[in-house]
This record gives C-alpha cells, sequence and structure tokens, in this order.
C-alpha cells in the first residue's frame, strides 16, 4: 500500500552492522542459535544424522558421533563398531550437544502391547497395530484382517507404529570375532546373540553370556564387555505357524 495516501508511516530501522554480532540487529542472539541446535536448523529425528542440529527431536535421544563423518540420534551408543550399522566404522559415542528432555521409550518384548514404544526389542519384529490406541504387538509380518492363531478376536489394520528393528548387518559376518577366537580388536562377534567378554587383559571371546563368579575353562572371567551383543537372528517373515501352535478359540 502507499503509505502517503494512507498517512501512515512505517518506521524502519536500519541493520547497525559493526564488528559485535550481539548488537547487530541483523543477526540472530547466539542463544537463539543454541535452542535450534547450534545454528544448523531443526533438531534430528531418530536415526538421522545430528552433526550440523546437535540435538535430537525425538524424546529422551542424544546426538552421539560416530566420527567426523557421521553422528546420530540414539537412545544410548557404545563405543566400538555397532552391528546394526551399515559399515563396520567403530563408533566415538561423543555426546553432541545436550539430550532431548524426558525418558526414551524402551522397546516392547514379543507379546506386549507396543502401542506406546513403536518399537520391538527382536530383530526381524515391527510393532504393527490392531485396535487403533489401544494394541498393538511385535510380529515378524502381519496382514490385515483376521488373524486366526490370535487369542482375542478382532481384525488388525496391521498398520506399522515404527520401523522393523534391525538384524546384523552384512558386514559383521565377514569383520567380526569368529566363536573361540580373541575378540579384543573387532570388539565384535559374527554370531547372533554373540558379545564380546574380557577375561582379562590379556584375552576376550565371544559368548553368549558370562559369570564372573562361575569360572569358564577353570579360569576365572571379569567378564568386562567390549562393544555390543550382536543380535539374534532375525525371525522368519513368511514362516509357517510354530509346530503345536492352534488356532484360536474362537475360530
Amino acid at each position: 500500500a502507499d503509505t502517503a495516501a494512507t498517512g501512515m508511516k512505517l518506521a524502519v530501522e536500519p541493520c547497525k552492522g559493526g564488528d559485535d554480532p550481539e548488537g547487530d540487529p541483523c543477526k540472530p542472539p547466539m542463544d537463539l542459535l543454541d535452542s535450534v541446535g547450534g545454528g544448523g536448523g531443526q533438531c534430528a529425528a531418530m536415526g538421522e544424522d545430528c552433526r550440523k542440529s546437535r540435538c535430537c527431536a525425538d524424546v529422551g535421544m542424544q546426538c552421539y558421533a560416530q566420527d567426523e563423518s557421521r553422528a546420530e540420534c540414539r537412545a544410548d551408543c557404545v563405543p566400538g563398531p555397532d552391528p546394526v550399522f551399515g559399515n563396520g566404522n567403530p563408533w566415538s559415542c561423543e555426546k553432541l550437544g545436550e539430550r532431548a528432555e524426558g525418558e526414551a521409550p524402551k522397546c516392547s518384548a514379543a507379546g506386549e502391547d507396543c502401542t506406546k514404544s513403536g518399537c520391538c526389542q527382536a530383530p526381524g519384529l515391527t510393532c504393527f497395530e490392531k485396535l487403533p490406541g489401544k494394541w498393538a504387538t511385535c510380529k515378524a509380518a502381519c496382514t490385515p484382517g483376521l488373524d486366526f492363531y490370535d487369542a482375542s478376536p478382532g481384525e488388525w489394520t496391521c498398520k506399522a507404529l515404527g520401523p522393523e528393528t534391525p538384524a546384523a548387518a552384512p558386514w559383521v559376518a565377514e569383520k567380526c570375532a569368529a566363536d573361540g577366537a580373541d575378540c579384543r580388536t573387532q570388539q565384535c562377534c559374527s554370531a547372533p546373540g554373540g558379545q564380546c567378554y574380557m577375561r582379562d587383559e590379556y584375552w576376550g571371546q565371544c559368548r553368549s553370556s558370562c559369570d564372573p563368579a562361575t569360572p569358564w575353562n577353570g579360569q576365572q572371567w571379569s567378564c568386562k564387555t567390549v562393544g555390543s551383543r550382536t543380535p539374534d537372528a532375525p525371525a522368519a517373515k513368511n514362516a509357517p505357524p510354530a509346530a503345536g501352535a492352534k488356532l484360536a478359540d474362537w475360530v
């Protein structure tokens, strides 16, 4: 609109410039930049690269660095290679920025309601919805409609409430330590369910479990863990019903 015609006067303060950015109205205050992640824009979602934002959008998540080329929003981080991550490079787990407020949801076990968590503990499973907002559980696959092996009648929407829990990445079988081998250098295990446990500073081995109070092969173990546990083998997608499985009583 023509300000002269309306009789209105627009007061515009020009940018002052200068060497002091805090005194320049053309630049946002530094504390505002910090609130959105160091000037990197919106906070990253779970699994996204958060090097620029240095903050996470999801409740309870922390931005952890793998190396100079990658950082990701996660609930926790174990230094060393991550058996489910796409490359076999070790994670430094350096924290970038502050953890998002709240408590990260704990993923659900098979048979539990995963409506709130939206994630599953076991690899190969996805949280599928049955009754919107009321019941969902972890399954390897889901077909909308009736499930004749479900103890409770009612149709499934089969809406996925989160991503499928990942299994071990392809590089794990080749790069990680085999059963019986020293795993101190690789810091990971090739066999499903394996964890690198330390006997002492001179030996570490992939095992499914370790108890410091129970000697193994006649020797005492510290059972200190190194790296992350390799996930169990994932559930088959189109596997037939388990042996002994019975149709639900309502069928």
